[in-house]
């Protein structure tokens, strides 16, 4: 596309064309280089992921341990004294997890279901003089599901904020009676501390390369006026500090805070993050067919409703289970899960709406242009991260395009110098004008 301009007697300089990207100067090459990029960045975070240390970490207890003397009627009903034994806790493990197991005298393949029964537990913290200290003394309500002899795993209580090296929990059973309980078994779960670890490190990474990257995209595009940058440009210099805090720099207050506002902080980086990408994914998608109406209310004003609706419900469900999870410890999941069915459903028929008015875009734009040129830890951070690095560089100014600014800048100055000026790398002919010289002018200097 040739670039046409004129330099009035104002000595304003007007451009009539668009930026060139460095999308529109790859070659074949080069784009096939920058997708193999890609995805050798994606294989290897899957490499670091599977590969990788688990999750938590579990520490067995088995009733034999706890009970001097076990009977049929001190099975069935406790007490059980369990402990983490020598195993300090530290800031990295994060959270802890009792759970339990029970075997029965049954071995047919019938499934028993729904014995309903009471657990009474006790939770100590052993504090630095090496005393225990009652943290909670509570009685809930569980569900036991078995088939043949053995009994599905429920859990106990959870930690959310670890305050002391060691804990340990008196734990009774009420109800089992109609049952012959032949084996108790506890586990402790905590996470894992090179789990946290490797997990500090990755979003120190990406943070700092997120910082570095939308540092020189926003260095490279100095050059040109906020007019002149393309809408996937500055989609991406909005997008990029939002990565910056989907990588959350504030993470490892998690570690040094006992209260849920670090929770919340990264909740609403990451939800505010992946607002910002379907709302971009959907203005992008209709921008493909109508580049001559974007006005507010008829543009950008549904595709922000229906985003910001998602964003608050999806806000909300993590805050709102997080906060259950880490302030109420000795309830469990299946019992407030059902607190939020009616904001799950609203949050899936919102992404139902959302993924419909996607496509529909997408066939709309199919239709009318014909010719568009088209675990979980670490691959969803990678992911993301990568996806937003590659649309910096296809979208930032093609070279060419950057000495063309350069030169344009200085185009007044240029104009007024002598004949021997080059100007944007040619010398003027005899018979060429200056942009301000008149025919007098050429008269004379004849």
């Amino acid at each position: 596309m040739g670039i046409s301009y004129h330099i009035d007697y104002n000595f304003s300089f007007v451009l009539s064309s668009s930026m060139q990207l460095k999308l529109h100067a790859l070659t074949k090459r080069q784009f096939a280089l920058v997708y193999l990029a890609f995805f050798f960045g994606f294989i290897i975070l899957i490499l670091v992921g599977v590969t990788g240390p688990p999750v938590l970490t579990p520490i067995a207890a088995n009733y034999s341990n706890s009970v001097t003397k076990p009977t049929h009627s001190s099975l069935n009903s406790g007490p059980f004294t369990v402990n983490t034994g020598e195993h300090a806790l530290n800031l990295f493990n994060q959270q802890l997890w009792l759970f339990c197991r029970l075997k029965i005298n049954e071995q047919s393949s019938v499934r028993i279901l729904g014995i309903v029964f009471q657990v009474k537990a006790t939770v100590k913290g052993r504090n630095k003089d090496g005393h225990y200290v009652i943290l909670s003394d509570f009685n809930r309500t569980r569900k036991l599901e078995c088939k043949g002899s053995k009994c599905e795993e429920f859990m106990v209580f959870h930690v959310g904020f670890l305050n002391f090296e060691k804990y340990e929990v008196i734990v009774r059973f009420h109800g089992l009676d109609a049952i012959n309980v032949t084996n108790v078994r506890f586990e402790f779960q905590h996470y894992n501390v090179a789990y946290s670890r490797i997990e500090l490190w990755l979003r120190f990474i990406f943070a700092v390369c997120s910082f570095v990257i939308g540092c020189v995209f926003i260095y490279i595009l100095r050059t040109f006026g906020i007019h002149q940058w393309t809408v996937e440009q500055k989609w991406l210099s909005f997008l990029l500090p939002l990565l910056l805090l989907f990588n959350n720099p504030l993470y490892p207050l998690k570690f040094l805070v006992t209260n849920a506002s670090a929770y919340v902080i990264d909740a609403i980086f990451e939800s505010s993050f992946i607002a910002a990408l379907l709302l971009f994914w959907l203005c992008i998608s209709h921008s493909m067919r109508e580049h001559y109406s974007k006005k507010f209310f008829t543009f950008y004003a549904p595709k922000i409703l229906l985003v910001g609706l998602l964003w608050i419900a999806a806000f909300t469900l993590s805050v709102w289970q997080e906060t259950i999870e880490l302030n109420a410890p000795i309830e469990q999941y299946a019992q407030y899960a059902a607190k939020f069915e009616g904001l799950k459903v609203f949050l899936y028929i919102l992404i139902g709406l959302y993924v419909l008015y996607l496509l529909y875009l997408l066939v709309r734009a199919y239709g009318e242009l014909r010719n568009l040129a088209f675990h979980e830890f670490v691959i969803l951070f990678g992911v993301l991260n990568f996806y937003i690095y590659m649309m910096a560089f296809i979208y930032s100014p093609a070279k060419f395009a950057i000495e063309e600014a350069m030169n344009k800048r200085n185009a007044v100055f240029s104009a007024l110098n002598g004949e021997e000026r080059v100007i944007y790398g040619r010398k003027r002919s005899k018979n060429q004008r200056l942009p301000l010289e008149s025919d007098e002018d050429e008269e004379l200097s004849s």
